[in-house]
């Protein structure tokens, strides 16, 4: 189990990174394989310009997950994105990691006006 402390540290490396790389949040288009391995870059803390982060919710990492557990599976991932992309009408919808754990992450969702 990582500690708080190396979460943390992930975190702001991976910010670091994706500031650097200028990396955006991935936009799902219907059928898009959603893993894992997640297509969603890992964008630690950093929020890129002209996004916003509006939500974040658990997801299993390691593919073992069931769907009565906390962390969402990835057919219940793939079912959340697309309730959330019919909220957000007329925005860009896109989502990445902004924490990683042992055996799940946590997925931002972004949205940028468009």
């Amino acid at each position: 189990m990582f500690s708080p402390d190396t979460i943390r540290s992930m975190q702001q490396e991976a910010a670091e990174i994706a500031a650097q790389d200028q990396m955006v949040p991935f936009v799902y288009w219907k059928h898009d394989n959603l893993g894992p391995p997640f297509p969603f870059p890992n964008l630690g803390d950093y929020v890129p310009a002209g996004w916003e982060l509006i939500d974040h919710f658990m997801v299993d990492s390691s593919g073992f997950g069931a769907p009565d557990e906390p962390a969402d599976t990835p057919e219940q991932l793939r079912a959340r994105i697309e309730r959330e992309i019919t909220k957000h009408e007329g925005q860009t919808v896109g989502w990445a990691i902004i924490e990683v754990g042992q055996f799940q992450v946590v997925v931002g969702e972004f949205v940028r006006p468009d």
